[in-house]
């Protein structure tokens, strides 16, 4: 397939847009996307798309409720909201829809909105070889989890180590493009990925202009510079000359609007509800506790469908 079955569109527009239309959910306040309508549409551009050889139709592009509806209004009733904006748009929608019995925003009783910021730490490991990728080719086919719960001779857990899609250079600086370019002919593109951890105190601090970062995702520099060197003896055990630079990046950021039994530290219950606004929903990358053992888009779009499901059951 030349498309991802599931994909999940993210929109950055809704913290920029300075948003003001009002829909009144029980006692509170929640400001939307100009246009977007309510009940069953809302947000009707965003969420877990099932994408088919028949299906051509852009879920980034605004279609108002038609493409929300058809993947997700079986499951919705009257009197219910589902906001989905990601990491940082979802705590600061809530953030600004506050009112006198939710002063802290809604879903903020914890005060938990905006914290606990998870992540993934991520490094590349290429694999040498003259003219392997001369002809691109998919090569995201393998992941190797033996150490994500540690490895011989240590307890602490590690990650995974994992073959990347294809990598282009594409707005990369002049200085680096060409090596670059010949790194990618010549290599097969491999990474090492850990989870960077949450707290209390990484995450944003939310304000009617925005948020801002006050701590990021806690990194394991130990435990993952031990899975980096593991990455490399395998691969050079198999007989290849590896590159591994010594870069870290945090990907696919999740907590913001975290899951959890507890109401006194998290947002949402395990069915994606506010602990304390019946019938509001978050189904995004902010519920997730964790990054977990590997890419989170999946996981995000099982978790959206699984609350849809839950949405519609009685009480």
């Amino acid at each position: 397939m030349s498309r991802t079955k599931f994909r999940l569109s993210l929109t950055r527009s809704l913290a920029q847009n300075r948003l003001r239309l009002r829909h009144a959910l029980g006692d509170a306040v929640l400001l939307q996307r100009p246009g977007a309508q309510l009940g069953g549409d809302l947000f009707p551009h965003v969420g877990a798309h099932h994408g088919g050889a028949d299906d051509r139709e852009d879920p980034t592009t605004p279609h108002p409720g038609r493409w929300w509806r058809r993947e997700f209004g079986s499951f919705l009733r009257g009197g219910e909201t589902e906001v989905c904006g990601g990491l940082v748009e979802t705590p600061l929608i809530l953030w600004r829809s506050r009112n006198g019995r939710h002063p802290n925003g809604l879903a903020n009783a914890s005060g938990a909105l905006g914290r606990h910021w998870a992540a993934h730490t991520q490094s590349w490991v290429f694999v040498l070889k003259p003219g392997v990728q001369r002809k691109s080719f998919h090569q995201k086919t393998f992941a190797i989890n033996a150490f994500y719960g540690g490895a011989q001779g240590s307890d602490r857990p590690m990650g995974v180590i994992q073959a990347a899609g294809n990598i282009e250079p594409i707005g990369m600086s002049r200085r680096y493009r060409y090596f670059a370019s010949a790194l990618m002919r010549h290599s097969f593109q491999t990474f090492v990925m850990s989870e960077a951890l949450p707290t209390a105190t990484t995450g944003f601090a939310l304000a009617d202009d925005g948020a801002k970062v006050i701590g990021e995702p806690i990194r394991n520099g130990k435990t993952f510079a031990e899975l980096r060197r593991k990455a490399i003896e395998i691969f050079r055990a198999a007989g290849y000359l590896v590159f591994a630079p010594s870069i870290e990046q945090n990907y696919h950021s999740t907590g913001t609007a975290r899951m959890g039994r507890d109401a006194a530290t998290s947002v949402v219950n395990a069915d994606c509800k506010s602990h304390d606004v019946d019938g509001l929903f978050v189904v995004d990358s902010s519920v997730l506790p964790t990054s977990g053992a590997l890419n989170s888009g999946l996981t995000i779009a099982a978790v959206a469908l699984r609350a849809g499901e839950r949405a519609r059951l009685p009480g």
